[in-house]
This record gives C-alpha cells, sequence and structure tokens, in this order.
C-alpha cells in the first residue's frame, strides 16, 4: 500500500510531515486544522519498517501531496449510516 498509495498511508496513519525513521503512533487525536497528533504515543521507526521493510525509509506525509481541490470534511458534511440487520450475536455452548 505505501508504494501504491502514499497518500492514503499518510491519511491513514495520520502522518502530516514525512522524513526518515518514520514513527508509528499507537493512539492519538488528529487534529486536521492545526496538522498535529495530539497525545501520540508513538513507537520509534515502526512506520518505516512495516511500509517498506528499513527502519531508514522514508514515509512521505500528507504536506508532500498537493491538497485536493474538491470539498474537504471540514466544509461539507458526511453521513455514515451502518446496517446492523444482518448483525446476531455468537452463542457459546
Amino acid at each position: 500500500m505505501a508504494r501504491n498509495q502514499p497518500v492514503a498511508l499518510a491519511a491513514m496513519e495520520a502522518v502530516f510531515e514525512g522524513g526518515p525513521a518514520a514513527p508509528l503512533a499507537i493512539i492519538g487525536q488528529p487534529n486536521v486544522d492545526a496538522r498535529t497528533l495530539q497525545n501520540p504515543i508513538y513507537v520509534p521507526a515502526a512506520l518505516s519498517f512495516l511500509a517498506y521493510g528499513s527502519f531508514g525509509s522514508t514515509v512521505k506525509g500528507l504536506s508532500d501531496f498537493p491538497s485536493p481541490s474538491g470539498p474537504t470534511t471540514s466544509s461539507s458534511s458526511i453521513t455514515r449510516t451502518t446496517s446492523w440487520s444482518g448483525w446476531a450475536p455468537c452463542s457459546s455452548r
């Protein structure tokens, strides 16, 4: 995925600024307006290793790509609907 969809990787992992030995954020609250990850817990260089197989590999961040020309989540409303009609709890016997 990192080679074919680097923008998706950066977005999923909240990597705003790319670079070598990119850390993997285990938890954190993304602040899209400030382009930061607040209260993160990082594993040093783990994202570089998982994405490219080397701890020193460079992972591109969102700032390395042009901004989308379409509407963003801050300027439009997104509605997400989940259907639970097929859900049934598992019974243990």
